[in-house]
């Protein structure tokens, strides 16, 4: 009797045991070549990954005339956010990735004018009636507080609320003297927030008075509500 495996194969056939193949060991060259190709790789698809997210938010920055004609400025396309032109129309103030730029409009160019770092963030730049201060939110000390610094970048940052909730900056009276600014009172995690809206007398400032001692606007609140919730 003969056993199905003592069977010659058939000519022609090729024979494998278990259906695999001995591998050979790759050489030290070899490993090392492959390994710098992976390594490329990865490089290759972290840009490739870098420059779709940019065009995902890259943004130009237009003149949009009251008859709604949109005229390009010549600012290199950036993921802009909150511009605010200066109130002697020279500058305008942006958030760019994160940071606070300025781009001057006479000159064309574009100059970073905040530099928080890659983990924090600032945004919504609010201009002083003289055109010499820019305020703006950051998290660079924790929570989202409000800072204010020189338009023309000296002197650094400095802190004028000091608060555990978010606040941010909505515009500074005409005589210079008091911040108008909203801060985060509730999240209920549906995509609704409520904010009040507060004022703060900038001759307090370096009393680092917290937010919430400072009196609030008569009868004003902010609501941010999802569109299906906002109908009446």
């Amino acid at each position: 009797m003969t056993d199905k495996n003592d069977e010659k194969a058939p000519s022609g056939s090729e024979t494998r045991t278990s259906g695999f193949r001995r591998l050979r060991q790759l050489t030290d060259e070899e490993l090392e070549k492959s390994m710098k190709f992976a390594q490329e790789r990865e490089a290759a698809d972290d840009e490739w990954e870098r420059k779709a997210i940019l065009r995902a938010y890259q943004r130009s920055m237009v003149w949009v005339s009251r008859d709604g004609v949109e005229q390009s400025l010549a600012a290199p396309p950036h993921d802009y956010e909150a511009p605010r032109i200066s109130p002697d129309a020279r500058h305008v103030a942006v958030s760019v990735k994160g940071e606070i730029w300025l781009y001057d409009l006479s000159q064309e160019t574009l100059t970073q004018l905040s530099h928080q770092g890659n983990k924090d963030e600032s945004n919504r730049p609010v201009w002083t009636p003289d055109s010499k201060r820019i305020a703006f939110c950051s998290d660079k000390e924790g929570s989202t507080n409000i800072y204010w610094q020189l338009a023309d970048g000296s002197g650094g940052p400095k802190r004028l609320t000091n608060s555990e909730s978010t606040n941010v900056p909505i515009s500074i009276s005409p005589d210079g003297q008091t911040l108008a600014f909203h801060e985060l009172n509730h999240y209920t995690g549906i995509d609704v927030r409520i904010y009040d809206v507060w004022m703060l007398r900038l001759s307090d400032r370096p009393a680092f008075i917290p937010a919430r001692q400072h009196q609030p606007s008569p009868a004003r609140l902010c609501c941010s509500l999802p569109t299906d919730l906002a109908q009446p």
